[in-house]
């Protein structure tokens, strides 16, 4: 059951992530700089 539920868990991550860069993204209007602050907040 746990095999089951970590890729899931993976994929939300992933979308997560993904929705946080393009908020940041959209806020910014600079990709480098979206993509830098939520890798920083995901360190």
């Amino acid at each position: 059951m746990n095999a089951e539920k970590r890729p899931d868990t993976a994929n939300r991550s992933a979308l997560l992530v993904r929705e946080a860069v393009m908020t940041a993204y959209s806020l910014t209007g600079n990709l480098s700089s979206a993509t830098e602050l939520c890798g920083e907040l995901a360190d």
